[in-house]
């Protein structure tokens, strides 16, 4: 039984490290394929009858927590770029907005000419 832990674990892992080189190289759209799987594999968790002594020790074996800290930071760091550059286009479109609005205003003409 604790060798079908190992194995999903395993499993979990592989698909955690997978996460972190699609964002390292940003492909995101492998992201949703291997979150889903990931997913999968905590949802079997949730049935099964494993005591928290045998995932806690084979989650440290496996080093799962370093991993899911690395990829925790790197989806943050991901995260607050993209921030920055809608931030940086908002700016950017609302000054053209402004640039563009006093070009468009309504031109008075005197009838003198």
């Amino acid at each position: 039984m604790e060798n079908e832990l190992v194995k999903a674990l395993e499993e979990y892992r592989d698909c955690t490290i997978e996460l972190i080189k699609c964002l390292e190289k940003e492909d995101y759209d492998s992201l949703e394929d291997f979150l889903n799987k990931r997913q999968q594999i905590l949802d079997e968790f949730s049935n099964s009858d494993y005591t928290k002594e045998e995932f806690s020790k084979v989650s440290e074996e496996l080093e799962l927590l370093v991993y899911h800290k690395k990829l925790s930071d790197l989806m943050i760091d991901k995260r607050d770029k993209v921030k920055q550059e809608i931030n940086r286009l908002v700016q950017s479109k609302n000054a053209n907005n402004m640039y563009n609005r006093n070009g468009y205003e309504a031109k008075v003409f005197s009838k003198k000419i």
